[in-house]
């Protein structure tokens, strides 16, 4: 689960209990934001780190706590080394915000005495039904297995 790497510059990463967020440790502190997150650059440094997420996790703070691989540009931010790590900074794929409740009106009465149900239908005034079937009269079954003059 939280393994240290001799070779790369390693942050905590771990999900909120509760909110399910991704957060990172910043030094004393679980934070939305990776930039400023404590990052350990040596094997001994990560064990620490480590150690601090399998307290969290102990502590029910947070959930499935582990270190990630970190890149510090001279001049830009501190970013992920891996696209899955990517997607977690920067968020969902989709949409967080809960969809506005819409208020949908029932579907105008049918016209021709059909019975309103939900999909197409020949209804004339543009209601959705679904109709009986009509009778068969050509003396074919049909799926009740009474033919037309039964």
């Amino acid at each position: 689960m939280l393994k240290p790497s001799k070779s790369s510059a390693r942050a905590l990463t771990a999900n909120g209990l509760l909110s399910g967020r991704t957060l990172f440790w910043h030094d004393g502190a679980w934070r939305g934001a990776l930039e400023g997150a404590l990052v350990a650059y040596d094997a001994k440094a990560q064990e620490a780190l480590a150690e601090v997420g399998r307290q969290a996790e102990a502590n029910n703070a947070v959930v499935g706590a582990y270190l990630i691989d970190v890149l510090q540009a001279p001049d830009g931010p501190l970013r992920p080394s891996r696209f899955r790590e990517q997607v977690r900074v920067d968020g969902p794929t989709v949409g967080v915000s809960p969809e506005p409740t819409r208020t949908v009106a029932p579907p105008p009465p049918c016209t021709n005495g059909a019975r309103t149900v939900a999909p197409p239908s020949p209804c004339t005034n543009g209601a959705r039904t679904v109709a009986p079937p009509p009778p068969c009269t050509n003396g074919a079954r049909t799926a009740s297995g009474l033919t037309g003059a039964d």
